[in-house]
């Protein structure tokens, strides 16, 4: 996650509002290039198996000098707004050269830094075992008396241009405990909006349970309150009010903005517009309150 928001740095992005046109042409290019793809592929013909196996050796050889290639012509600084349409628009029709950047990212990584240590031992607390957090960038919460790994989520912080920990990454929640640790991490990192990217539901799949309440509920020591639910043609718009019972002080509450984008299926990409729209009322909300605290997202 470092390595990707880090690999961002290069990039001086143009205004999305002058690039619908863009980018809803790339999404439907790439569905051309799958159908030709697969048409391509419906005309192999069999091939003796030892054949086949110099062949495919042949065909990874040429790959690795490709990507060496292509490594070779990654960007070392930051691209012009006013060229980047053009700049992702030569990469499309040499997919290679993007495959080089990623490549780039890769090995400058510094191994110390991706460590995955502590997540491969938390077993069910992670939903996938090939989905960790970096040991020097995940979020470590409060120790909890007697539950030895009270102190661990799967979520890691994510710097911004402007500032560290701007972000905090999270998976999605599905079980009661993960729900319980979810909400000690918005009290702990003083959050004050989440941004939730999947459906609870998508082709019979839970791809996130329903981790607030209707009216109030009590997630171990944090009580979360629901306030007030806007609905809008792609998003939820919650505000939930939080309060700590350990806290002998009763005022002291929170409020908590949720965003819960419902365009995002499984398998598929969103609107555009709809995107930037919750993109703009979340900006809304965070410049409107500010918090020296980070904006925690996940997906599923």
């Amino acid at each position: 996650m470092e390595s990707l928001t880090n690999s961002m740095s290069i990039l001086t992005f143009p205004s999305f509002d002058d690039n619908f046109s863009f980018y809803n042409s790339v999404l439907d290019q790439d569905s051309l290039d799958r159908e030709e793809e697969m048409s391509q592929l419906s005309d192999i013909k069999y091939k003796p198996r030892h054949r086949a196996s110099k062949r495919v050796a042949k065909d990874k050889q040429i790959l690795r000098v490709q990507e060496e290639k292509a490594m070779q012509s990654a960007p070392s600084a930051p691209i012009d707004a006013t060229k980047f349409v053009a700049y992702v628009t030569e990469r499309r029709k040499k997919r290679i050269l993007f495959k080089g950047e990623y490549l780039m990212i890769l090995r400058s990584i510094d191994p110390a830094k991706c460590s995955t240590e502590i997540g491969a031992r938390m077993g069910d607390r992670n939903q996938y075992s090939d989905t960790l957090p970096y040991d020097n960038t995940r979020v470590v919460l409060s120790t909890i008396d007697g539950e030895l790994d009270s102190h661990y989520i799967n979520a890691s912080y994510v710097h911004s241009w402007l500032r560290e920990k701007a972000y905090i990454v999270t998976q999605s929640v599905k079980t009661k405990n993960a729900s319980n640790d979810f909400w000690r991490m918005v009290w702990e990192q003083r959050s004050n909006a989440i941004v939730m990217l999947t459906k609870v539901f998508d082709f019979m799949r839970v791809m996130c349970v329903k981790y607030w309440p209707l009216e109030k509920f009590q997630f171990r020591h944090i009580e979360v309150e629901m306030l007030e639910t806007k609905t809008y043609a792609h998003f939820v718009i919650r505000t939930f009010r939080l309060r700590n019972l350990e806290d002998s002080d009763a005022s002291n509450t929170r409020i908590v903005k949720h965003f819960h984008f419902t365009e995002w299926e499984l398998n598929s990409f969103p609107y555009v517009s709809a995107f930037i729209e919750l993109r703009r009322r979340v900006r809304q909300w965070v410049d409107a309150n500010p918090a020296d605290a980070p904006l925690i997202v996940h997906c599923r």
